[in-house]
């Protein structure tokens, strides 16, 4: 009689495999929320959609975490940050975007380093 073979034995995923460094943040949530972000293309008379906002303000405050800083430099967010400020005109968006960039630039043994590096080439409108 011939069975199926028994499954591989179930390796234990790390629980920290998503989490930045030692904090309890999402390395994916952190993105999603950039690209998010990033896509924003709202007038100014329009409004933000409160769970967005709600999930911008949360990005914002982690950004002024080191590691969450320091991870969101690493991986090149500068575009994803600059982005809001040409594509939307809506104040909401674009105080979050660049309530984020100063945030980063408090960072700043990596900030002068990451941030050198990110020359804006936009012509950002008032």
């Amino acid at each position: 009689m011939y069975r199926n073979p028994s499954p591989p034995p179930q390796e234990a995923v790390p629980e920290n495999l998503d989490r930045i460094q030692n904090t309890a943040y999402s390395q994916c949530w952190v993105l999603k929320a950039l690209v998010a972000l990033s896509s924003q293309t709202l007038k100014d008379e329009e409004e933000l959609n409160e769970e967005l906002e709600n999930e911008f303000c949360q990005l914002w405050d982690m950004s002024s975490d080191k590691h969450v800083g320091s991870f969101m430099l690493e991986k090149g967010v500068c575009d994803l940050l600059l982005a809001p400020l040409v594509r939307s005109s809506n104040f909401r968006v674009r105080e979050v975007s660049l309530g984020i960039i100063a945030n980063l630039m408090c960072h700043r043994a990596t900030a002068k380093r990451d941030m050198a590096l990110c020359e804006c080439h936009y012509e950002i409108t008032p």
